[in-house]
């Protein structure tokens, strides 16, 4: 997934004029976007902070929890995560539509929620 994330961003960085427009169209979730936008706007990245947060989070949450809990479990929570997310985008764009979603942050949030939950001692900063 974190190849995948970093693949769509390099390929939107170094792309140019109508392409990277047809790109963002196509894969970020706006006013003239498709269905198909509501699935993939987790995964494509516009903007740096959020892929290198989102790489972080898999990178060590999801690793952690795919090893203590299975592959199945993970994507089950990111899924769910990620589902939810693109309904209240949706619903946020019929108020809002002038803005537009990238680079979602709702299978992180998902993740980290879940383990601040069931798995506290993940966090404990104590030396």
């Amino acid at each position: 997934m974190i190849g995948l994330n970093l693949g769509f961003y390099g390929l939107y960085k170094f792309s140019c004029g109508p392409k990277q427009s047809r790109m963002r169209r196509s894969f970020t979730l706006g006013p003239d976007s498709s269905m198909l936008s509501m699935a993939t706007f987790h995964f494509a990245h516009t903007s740096l902070v959020p892929l290198l947060f989102n790489s972080a989070i898999l990178f060590s949450l999801g690793n952690a929890h795919i090893l203590a809990h299975g592959l199945t479990s993970f994507a089950t929570i990111y899924g769910a995560s990620c589902g939810m997310g693109a309904v209240h985008a949706s619903l946020d764009m019929r108020s809002n539509q002038t803005q537009v979603q990238a680079g979602g942050m709702a299978g992180s949030a998902g993740l980290i929620a879940y383990h601040a939950m069931r798995n506290p001692i993940w966090f404990n900063m104590r030396a």
